[in-house]
């Protein structure tokens, strides 16, 4: 164990396989070849300006076949992907340097707080009941500052609704995923102050809206199977 954790320290960017704890049947996260998310969309999803991430350790939970862990480490930022696969996927030829962790177990393989920002995107969700919530607690607990994930449903907002304070957290914004920004209030943290700043100028009402729906619904068309994520939120903690 020792000797499996001094190599995934050392290894930047790190991809670790989830493949125990993938839900069936959904086209997981990044497992498309031509699928090069950046660092720009994961901005405009998950709500926050590159410039939060300057000088912080960031965790990507869920990297799939994303660049946000090269453009990051490119741009000076500490960057670490945790891949979400399933066992054979492409996306283990992509990278074969994979290595295999329980993600209920996190803390186990980080100290408590190691990372400054927590992104999970197209990740989260895909974790069965009830170990998404135990996952959800150790990104918590490797996690200093903030927490950005989407999407996230019905059941998801309960759960941290009731855990965010226990764990040291506040619910700063949870507002719909792919939401009309003229509609909804604009949250696009450049700084950690911003959080509080966002807290303070709106209600709550205004932050924090029940996502509609409580899973993805998969739509089958003659292009195949697509995921549908209408109803869903993406959700911003910060650290109190």
């Amino acid at each position: 164990m020792a000797a499996a954790e001094s190599f995934l320290r050392r290894l930047v960017p790190t991809r670790v396989n989830y493949d125990k704890m993938s839900a069936p049947g959904l086209n997981l996260e990044g497992t498309t070849p031509n699928i090069r998310r950046g660092l720009f969309y994961y901005e405009t999803l998950l709500r926050f300006n590159r410039r939060l991430l300057a000088g912080q350790k960031v965790l990507d939970f869920g990297c799939g076949y994303s660049n946000i862990g090269p453009e990051l480490i490119r741009d000076g930022v500490h960057c670490e992907e945790l891949a979400l696969v399933d066992k054979n996927t492409t996306l283990l030829k992509h990278n074969p340097d994979v290595i295999t962790v329980d993600g209920r177990n996190l803390v186990s393989h980080f100290n408590s707080r190691h990372f400054g920002v927590t992104l999970a995107l197209f990740s989260t969700y895909q974790i069965p009941l009830p170990d998404r919530f135990c996952v959800f607690e150790q990104l918590a607990e490797v996690t200093s500052q903030a927490l950005h994930i989407g999407p996230i449903f019905g059941e998801d907002l309960v759960w941290w609704s009731s855990e965010a304070e226990k764990l040291g957290l506040e619910l700063t914004a949870c507002l719909p995923f792919r939401g009309n920004w003229r509609q909804e209030e604009i949250f696009q943290p450049e700084s950690f102050a911003d959080y509080q700043k966002f807290v303070r100028r709106y209600s709550i009402e205004a932050r924090i809206k029940t996502p509609q729906g409580d899973c993805p619904v998969i739509i089958t068309s003659l292009l195949g199977h697509t995921l549908d994520y209408m109803g869903s939120n993406y959700l911003v903690l910060k650290r109190r």
